[in-house]
């Protein structure tokens, strides 16, 4: 045994167990470590409770293979990293805990050099309650996880002002049975950096992701399936949301990944695309996606069928109209424009100008789906047009009232992937208008934005 307050373990019934870690027992060496200790030393007499050791890196080299040890980091301690494989655990079936909790939990940061990362080398294992801190900005993979059954339980990372981590978290194909339970993502100010991703798997296989909370800004989705599909994944529990205003996906799919998904939710800053392809996984009724404020919700996945081309929503964000502006974009296939309606925010003023909609294909050019409407000149907050779609030519529908009753039964108009826009006659409106756009997908994986 290692010099510890525990030279013998603790029992019950004769089984060693360290209660309070969720179930996990520990049957080897117990070290502890403490930065804070002016006792603390990285050599071979300390270790002890009393005598901690300076740095968990070092701890993790005192401790034997498999043999199920475990090292407790006490409150307050900082390890500083500070380049590529600053903190190494290459010994297998280790586990480390990190206690405290709030700002005084034992924690890791990265620090002066992007590529700092703590290299999980070897296989079996555990973290028990971790926290990461970011010291420094644009840090490219400082959870670098390379081998087999690492487990995460209950953990938390931080960026901070003017720092952003571009991947977090980054495991390769041999981090197969990788566990996460448990994860909270605390962002900075967002000026750093742009972020990517916060999970990047590569082909890693029966993974666990449950009780994950992702919050933040990223290019590329807050989890992301990269290079190759994972498979056998199971997901529960997990809450995203990006704010990446391209927009982005909560996700990034792969078309031929598998797995399960329960209790999954993604909101994203504008449009449907919540999981940028949901593979061949099974999504639960429970998995739902949400866009704008006040947004319902509808399933993410292909159960039953059909629910990824029901019919959906878009809203435009709020702006002057001028002419040639594009107020929604269709990618990924057709759609069935069921119904197009745009409101005065702000009103107008004398300026006759009036609205009409047209849509553009990349081969084929613009086409009109209306007429021009009547005079917007001095239209209140409140007025709106409707699209007609009677014929192509139909004019617009202006109404300075609450409400509108189309003249016509409008027929559905179908349009190929392009550009929606609007046609302002005389000029610009002086007023504000926002966009509401009622359609229906005619396949898989159509976007509207």
């Amino acid at each position: 045994m290692g010099l510890t307050p525990f030279p013998h373990g603790i029992s019950s019934f004769g089984v060693p167990v360290i209660p309070g870690y969720g179930g996990l027992s520990f049957t080897g060496n117990v070290y502890w470590v403490d930065s804070g200790n002016s006792s603390a030393s990285d050599n071979t007499s300390s270790g002890s409770f009393d005598m901690p050791f300076r740095t968990i890196d070092y701890a993790v080299g005192r401790c034997t293979a498999s043999n199920g040890d475990v090292i407790f980091v006490k409150e307050g301690h900082v390890e500083t990293v500070i380049g590529a494989g600053g903190l190494d655990l290459d010994v297998a079936g280790i586990t480390i805990v990190f206690l405290g909790e709030g700002a005084n939990k034992a924690y890791v940061t990265f620090t002066t050099d992007v590529s700092a990362d703590m290299d999980i080398d070897a296989a079996s294992i555990t973290l028990v309650n971790p926290k990461f801190v970011a010291g420094i900005d644009a840090l490219t993979g400082p959870i670098d996880v390379n081998a087999a059954d690492f487990k995460i339980i209950n953990g938390e990372y931080h960026d901070g002002t003017a720092i952003d981590t571009t991947d977090c978290i980054v495991a390769t194909s041999a981090a197969v049975r990788l566990k996460i339970h448990g994860w909270k993502y605390y962002k900075g100010t967002e000026a750093g950096t742009e972020k990517e991703s916060h999970i990047q798997l590569n082909g890693v296989d029966d993974a666990e992701l449950f009780d994950i909370d992702i919050f933040g800004a990223f290019n590329a989705g807050n989890i992301e399936c990269d290079t190759d599909e994972w498979l056998n994944m199971r997901m529960k529990n997990i809450t995203l949301v990006n704010t990446d205003t391209d927009p982005s996906p909560c996700i990034v799919g792969d078309a031929n990944m598998t797995g399960v998904a329960e209790n999954v939710k993604c909101r994203v800053a504008s449009g449907t695309t919540f999981v940028s392809n949901v593979g061949k996984m099974s999504w639960g009724a429970d998995c739902e996606g949400f866009s704008t404020d006040g947004y319902a919700g509808e399933p993410i996945g292909t159960a039953a069928g059909t629910l990824a081309v029901q019919e959906r929503v878009a809203v435009s964000a709020t702006a002057v109209m001028v002419d040639g502006d594009t107020i929604f974009t269709v990618a990924g296939g057709p759609i069935e424009i069921v119904g197009l309606w745009s409101e005065c925010v702000t009103a107008n003023d004398g300026t006759a100008s009036t609205l009409q909609y047209s849509v553009t294909h990349a081969t084929l050019g613009d086409v009109t789906i209306s007429g021009a409407s009547g005079s917007l000149a001095s239209v209140a907050a409140g007025s709106h047009v409707t699209l007609q779609s009677t014929a192509l030519n139909t004019a617009a529908l202006l109404s300075t009232e609450g409400a509108t009753i189309h003249a016509t039964g409008p027929s559905k108009i179908l349009m190929q992937p392009g550009a929606i826009k609007v046609v302002i006659g005389v000029g610009s409106t002086t007023g504000t208008w926002k966009h509401y756009l009622r359609y229906k997908p005619m396949a898989v994986g159509v976007t509207v934005v």
